[in-house]
């Protein structure tokens, strides 16, 4: 939703500013929308209902894909909390061939959270990335830093590009300042550690959980919860009071320092509005704060499309005050048609 002020559309057309408000309008919205998009595509959850309760969204390639399970008859590998190292993409590769009898590599993609592809950068010797230089030797007859831009395996290539929407929310952390038309923050009636056989709390450790509430509009300033002692085998249930107008809870994870600080925290998780007074997140740990996911596709129509019931469009609205307003509209869906063509890479961790 768009709008461009009556006075600054008259000081358009008057030639009053340099550039046309209508265009840069519809040209940041489009932006945002696709940004929106792009992200969606990979974190979308269908469970998650709009205002009026209507379901409006469809499965990401992340849920479906960590329904797949791990090991050879998934899709899934959890790095629990490593960095990656080029042996792992001979793994990915395999994984094409034996569970989705790929062998042309042509169409492969690959999406990245940046920090990942910087690190592999880091853990390249200078050695390794030596390119020769043609004609006249320089630095000794080659140069240093040739940037990363994919794997070569035993079954094919395999692409590197970085994105920044593998985040699940902006930056992964928590806003500093509410956005506008969000609802009020959530209060939080208990957070409690319990025995659960399916736990990845693998080591003790202390956490603070930091949980806001979003809307159609937007999402609203966090609630810190004390800090919480976590066992081994345990997991932690986060029971949140109900936000009135709240469409779902992002939660947020601080695994440092000794008091809640929302500069130390990162997104692990979305909880939707039920029924009941209350809601709960269980973290079972299953993703780790301030780590990144990479995800391999087969970019081929008979494996994977983004479906366009309708094409981009602007729907004006109807002017009830000085801000014409208008709507940035495109109806579509993700069809991921063969998960076993499909490869995610979570919870990789920083080399220190």
């Amino acid at each position: 939703r768009r709008g461009v002020t009556h006075q600054m559309s008259l000081s358009g057309m008057g030639g009053g500013v340099f550039t046309d408000p209508q265009q840069n309008e519809q040209m940041s919205g489009t932006l945002d929308l696709l940004a929106g998009i792009e992200r969606w595509l990979l974190w979308g959850d269908k469970l998650w209902l709009d205002e009026n309760g209507v379901e409006t969204n469809y499965d990401g390639f992340v849920k479906t894909i960590m329904a797949s399970g791990e090991g050879d008859s998934g899709s899934l590998i959890d790095m629990a909390g490593e960095p990656l190292d080029p042996e792992i993409f001979e793994t990915v590769a395999e994984k094409f061939l034996r569970r989705g009898y790929l062998q042309d590599f042509s169409a492969i993609r690959c999406l990245m959270t940046p920090s990942v592809l910087s690190d592999l950068g880091r853990v390249r010797l200078n050695a390794e990335r030596r390119e020769l230089t043609m004609g006249r030797p320089m630095n000794g007859g080659y140069s240093i830093g040739t940037p990363l831009v994919g794997y070569l395996s035993q079954r094919g290539f395999l692409p590197f590009e970085e994105s920044v929407f593998t985040h699940r929310v902006d930056t992964n952390k928590p806003l500093a300042v509410a956005e506008t038309g969000s609802v009020a923050a959530p209060t939080l009636a208990s957070v409690t550690p319990a025995a659960d056989a399916a736990s990845k709390f693998t080591a003790a450790q202390t956490s603070f959980y930091h949980v806001s509430s979003i809307n159609d509009s937007g999402e609203s300033l966090i609630v810190s919860s004390s800090s919480t002692a976590i066992a081994i085998g345990e997991k932690v249930t986060t029971t949140i009071n109900k936000v009135t107008g709240a469409t779902a809870y992002m939660v947020y994870r601080q695994d440092t320092g000794s008091s809640a600080d929302i500069t130390k925290a990162f997104a692990i998780g979305t909880v939707f509005q039920p029924a009941g007074a209350t809601v709960a997140f269980v973290d079972l740990n299953q993703i780790r704060p301030d780590t990144g996911i990479t995800l391999f596709y087969n970019a081929d129509p008979e494996d994977i499309v983004i479906a366009q019931l309708a094409p981009l469009i602007k729907w004006p609205l109807a002017i009830t005050n000085t801000t014409v307003e208008f709507l940035l509209l495109l109806y579509h869906v993700l069809a991921l048609k063969a998960v076993e063509r499909t490869v995610l890479l979570v919870n990789v961790g920083r080399r220190p």
